[in-house]
């Protein structure tokens, strides 16, 4: 797997990457379906947030990007001029969608 690259399994809403010559898994099903966002740690002890998006709409594509944290005032930010973009391989809407497809058309006929 080369720099800066993403695998994803649109089963288990799980998204491979790497980034800075180390792999990462992070499960993208915490949050919102269409935009996830979760914390790693590097092998430095450094802090990124990441952020899987995906619209459920035809022509639209996954999108994940790395963002530097910063410590602003005692608390951990997010430094949105500091962010790497991931570029995410081929990947299934149909099936990524199909769970929560399903869930809404259940909701609908209730």
């Amino acid at each position: 797997m080369k720099n800066e690259t993403a695998k994803l399994d649109c089963v288990n809403k799980l998204i491979t990457f790497k980034f800075n010559d180390e792999v990462f898994v992070t499960d993208i099903k915490e949050g919102d379906i269409e935009d996830s966002w979760n914390t790693i740690t590097d092998k430095n002890g450094v802090m990124w947030d990441v952020n899987f998006s995906w619209e459920d709409e035809k022509g639209c594509k996954p999108s994940f990007s790395v963002y530097a944290l910063k410590m602003q005032d005692g608390e951990l930010t997010i430094d949105t001029s500091e962010s790497i973009y991931i570029k995410v391989g081929r990947a299934n809407r149909d099936t990524f969608f199909k769970e929560e497809r399903k869930n809404y058309k259940n909701l609908q006929i209730k």
